[in-house]
């Protein structure tokens, strides 16, 4: 969560220069969904394969349903499906890894916050970091993936689905450097 002034205050700077971009934008992972051989959309955080056909509400209320997360980053701070990859093994957004898991039945057991004030017990069959390039294969099928919990691709039997790990995301303003620069560059003095 940003307050909207200082976000202002960031974008302005940035926008006239007042600070050497390089210093302040980074550019972030993505998650390429590609169905039958063409990209077809694409998730900044995480996408989730589901053994069901639609969300609903777009929250991911009940876990046995979630088959597959591929993230990139898995932050024990945040609530939801990366929490689980994050009490595992954390990746930050600057880490160049990301994540795959496998729930399921399997020796390991991470405990994660996975919706505001609950605390579950997930199952993991397997897990593994992924590098820039590497390919998790969509096996649940007919099924739904939900990307960053805001919309989702469904998969048909006949569909080839793959998500990929790039490094080719947006372009982000890191607003706490950027104000700090421009405040150390007198930019706020009169």
């Amino acid at each position: 969560m940003v307050e909207a002034t200082t976000a202002g205050l960031a974008a302005g700077i940035t926008a006239r220069k007042l600070v050497d971009g390089k210093d302040i934008i980074k550019t972030h992972k993505r998650l390429a969904i590609i169905r039958n051989g063409r990209e077809i959309d694409m998730a900044l955080i995480d996408a989730v394969v589901l053994n069901q056909l639609f969300i609903g509400a777009r929250a991911i209320w009940e876990l046995p349903e979630v088959r597959q997360i591929v993230c990139t980053r898995a932050e024990p701070t945040n609530l939801g499906m990366t929490a689980i990859g994050g009490n595992l093994h954390p990746i930050g957004p600057d880490d160049a890894q990301g994540m795959y898991l496998r729930l399921g039945n399997g020796h390991l057991k991470v405990k994660a916050a996975v919706l505001p004030g609950v605390v579950r017990e997930v199952s993991i069959a397997e897990w593994k970091l992924l590098e820039p390039g590497d390919e998790v294969t969509v096996k649940q099928k007919p099924s739904v993936i939900a990307l960053d919990g805001e919309r989702e691709v469904t998969v048909k039997d006949t569909d080839q689905v793959k998500i990929r790990l790039q490094h080719n995301g947006p372009s982000v303003v890191d607003i706490k450097k950027t104000v700090c620069a421009a405040a150390a560059k007198g930019f706020f003095r009169s």
